[in-house]
């Protein structure tokens, strides 16, 4: 039997990532949400989201944690929560550490943002041939 940690990773499609938690709520408007709060792992949390290679931290964690929308899981709305930080790459300065999961400068998943991708162009092409 898996962990709700291990679940919740294989069904993200996560890689290089550790899940730390996750608590289900439900908002004003009576709609589900699961939060999961994510980390990269010890080896991936200092690399450069352009160059990839490891830096040294610039500053601390952010006090208040991002929030990236995932692919909903049927009625349920997805979130990634994590508290980003700083480094200092030799390269490219002074920029966000690289989240696994997340394009840079994106608010949703890999994930998320391939499958809106993946419709625009379908949805196009159905224009397109009517």
């Amino acid at each position: 039997m898996e962990s709700a940690k291990s679940l919740c990773k294989k069904l993200l499609n996560f890689k290089n990532t550790v899940i730390t938690g996750c608590e289900f709520y439900t908002d004003a408007d009576s709609v589900n949400h699961i939060r999961i709060q994510a980390r990269p792992s010890k080896w991936h949390e200092n690399e450069c989201l352009y160059c990839h290679r490891r830096c040294p931290g610039y500053d601390s964690r952010c006090r208040k944690p991002r929030i990236w929308r995932g692919l909903d899981w049927g009625t349920t709305l997805v979130e990634i929560e994590y508290q980003t930080h700083r480094i200092e790459c030799p390269e490219h300065g002074v920029v966000v550490a690289d989240i696994p999961w997340a394009y840079p400068g994106s608010g949703f998943t890999k994930d998320f943002d391939l499958t809106a991708a993946w419709f625009a162009v379908h949805l196009r092409d159905e224009q397109c041939q009517n």
